[in-house]
């Protein structure tokens, strides 16, 4: 079964998770996203970051790493399933509010959710994992129409902001 998960003030783990971002980091949070769209990298290219210390390959997990990185300092793991797991043990995890179908409620989810935070899915590919997270991006707010933006990188949309209801 696929699920969504959701890591919460990922940006803020110094102070209570609930905290939203102050502006300044959601400033930067978004600068840093469409910096990072304009270098125009493809999914799985090599890559070293100006300023960081390693040559990143970039996929989900490590465009997410980077921008953690760069935005608040913050060191995840490698994979997508390592970083769930690393803030999972931090009680920074919560599970997504569902329908009573057992879908997932996508209203009352971006209601909930806050700049900086980090959502987790489960099975988008057969992965030797537990847990079977295997792909992740990170909410950065709503457009001026109440539109959702995330960021992160698919084999489908490379590096790209990514926008949707």
């Amino acid at each position: 079964m696929r699920r969504i998960l959701l890591a919460v003030g990922v940006g803020c783990l110094p102070v209570l998770a609930q905290a939203a971002l102050s502006p300044e980091q959601h400033q930067k949070l978004i600068e840093t996203c469409r910096w990072l769209s304009k270098q125009d990298l493809a999914y799985g290219q090599s890559w070293q970051p100006p300023g960081h210390p390693h040559v990143i390959t970039m996929d989900c997990s490590n465009t997410i790493r980077f921008i953690v990185w760069k935005v608040f300092g913050l060191n995840l793991p490698r994979t997508a399933s390592s970083q769930y797991v690393f803030l999972k043990e931090r009680g920074k995890v919560r599970e997504v509010p569902l329908r009573k179908d057992g879908k997932v409620d996508p209203a009352e989810l971006v209601a909930d959710m806050r700049s900086g935070d980090l959502l987790f899915w489960e099975w988008t590919y057969n992965v030797p994992r537990d847990p079977p997270i295997s792909h992740v991006m990170i909410y950065l707010g709503r457009k001026k129409d109440g539109q959702a933006m995330m960021a992160g990188s698919s084999q489908r949309m490379d590096g790209a902001i990514v926008t949707g209801k």
